[in-house]
């Protein structure tokens, strides 16, 4: 950032408000103030982002490099773009932004092929976005050192993921949390399907039951409440048994699984509102958007926490050692996440912010690549009832799931080919957004200056 542009990110805005209430007629109120103090603040920005971009130009010009074509908006500071992502959220397909915006983009930088990197600006804060698949790899593998997560990312997702193995970057915590987790998924621990077998009968037993009453169901709801029912009992040794709300096979203990359930998606949603919404003015004064969702999520898992722990601890009064016939690599055979991370001394905050960050992935990954393996294959036409046909019978040539090791399921070569293509049709995560911590360039050709947010939309 140049001399000129620092001046005028922390000057800018007060002369400019200065000069607004001089400009008044009458003697301007607290609330006429206030309101030409925070609207400065985006104007100023905006200044200066115009003014940054001859200097932009020439950085990308000693490059040999372009500035992506920056989308139009028809509201002032960007504001119809930002609109535009909470209505496509909102709908519950994101993913359909990247075609508005190509439509929006004036000058596109190849006028003879589809615009694949583009900018949007939004409250003064600029996001380049690209589809392109060179791109994609280069900043997930080969620049994966220069790119780091958002600020914008991390402020919005904090209160519901902390400083967790997901919300931290290689140049922060992000390898410590990755060494703290790691040692809990080894061969020993994946090849024990024994819990995911009988989640996975209840389920198969729930949906044959209404095949025969001739029944339609919600597939992806049964896999939402399937995945979490195993990813909590995987993860803290007890599960949020989401599924008993629907098939009723058990007698409901814990804490209410389906309060869980429904403030877990809905916390989400609001960290990545809050992550849209917030600008940098207000992230650095600690503002954030406040919802009870999160809350509520937050409380329930301090509470198996405290349980765990006290468990952990009574335990360990009884015996001072374990039987090593039960040793593995990283704790015991029979230790889920939960008492892993407490043995190795982590704080009761820390533990929740681990378990959180990877019940989210655990849970909303899987759950959206069955729905979909589902959604492809349940579409009627005669290949694909030959696919499933074929699947079927790879997969039950395996006989009981609990008889199952890891090898065995390497097998099963035509599953793979499914669970990849329907990965590649619908991925779960439709955008990564990252953060320059030096200037680049982008395989494209597209210059990334240092501090910018990249969005990488999903693409086929």
């Amino acid at each position: 950032m140049s001399r000129v542009a620092l001046l005028l990110s922390f000057v800018g805005p007060l002369l400019l408000s200065k000069f607004l209430l001089e400009s008044f007629e009458r003697n301007p109120s607290f609330l006429d103030r206030l309101v030409v103090f925070c609207l400065s603040w985006p104007i100023a920005r905006e200044i200066r982002l115009r003014l940054e971009q001859r200097d932009l130009r020439a950085r990308a010009s000693s490059r040999g490099a372009l500035l992506a074509p920056l989308v139009s908006s028809p509201l002032p500071f960007g504001l119809s773009v930002l609109l535009t992502r909470l209505r496509m959220i909102h709908s519950g397909s994101p993913g359909d932004v990247i075609h508005l915006f190509n439509s929006r983009v004036p000058k596109p930088i190849h006028p003879d092929q589809p615009t694949k990197v583009f900018r949007s600006r939004v409250m003064g804060v600029e996001t380049i976005w690209t589809i392109d698949h060179d791109d994609a790899k280069y900043f997930l593998s080969t620049g994966f050192p220069n790119f780091g997560k958002s600020p914008l990312f991390k402020a919005g997702f904090r209160r519901l993921l902390g400083d967790g193995v997901f919300a931290s970057d290689q140049r922060g915590l992000w390898a410590w949390h990755r060494s703290l987790t790691r040692p809990h998924f080894v061969r020993e621990r994946i090849a024990d399907v024994v819990a995911m077998e009988e989640h996975s009968h209840r389920v198969a037993t729930w949906l044959s039951t209404q095949t025969d009453l001739g029944k339609s169901v919600d597939i992806q709801d049964i896999f939402a409440r399937y995945t979490l029912t195993v990813g909590t009992q995987h993860l803290f040794g007890r599960c949020v048994d989401s599924l008993n709300d629907l098939i009723h096979d058990r007698i409901q203990t814990g804490p209410n699984a389906a309060d869980f359930a429904q403030n877990f998606v809905a916390a989400q949603h609001w960290a990545i509102i809050n992550s849209l919404l917030l600008h940098p003015l207000l992230i650095s004064l600690g503002f954030r958007i406040r919802d009870r969702a999160t809350e509520e999520v937050r409380q329930v898992v301090d509470t198996l926490v405290q349980d765990a722990s006290l468990s952990l601890a009574s335990q360990i009064k009884k015996t001072n050692e374990s039987d090593s016939s039960d040793q593995v690599e990283g704790g015991t055979a029979s230790e889920n996440l939960l008492d892993h991370l407490l043995t190795s001394g982590c704080s009761k905050e820390l533990v929740r912010q681990e378990c959180l960050n990877i019940l989210l992935a655990a849970r909303d990954t899987t759950a959206s690549l069955l729905s979909s393996c589902i959604y492809e294959l349940a579409r009627d036409s005669p290949r694909k009832t030959a696919m499933w046909r074929k699947l079927k019978d790879e997969v039950e040539r395996l006989g009981s799931g609990i008889d199952v090791t890891l090898d065995q399921v390497r097998e099963l070569k035509y599953l793979r080919a499914v669970l990849n293509e329907s990965l590649r049709l619908h991925p779960p995560v439709w955008a990564n957004t990252r953060h320059a911590f030096e200037d680049d360039v982008l395989p494209s050709g597209v210059f990334v200056p240092a501090g910018c947010v990249r969005d990488r939309p999903r693409f086929i």
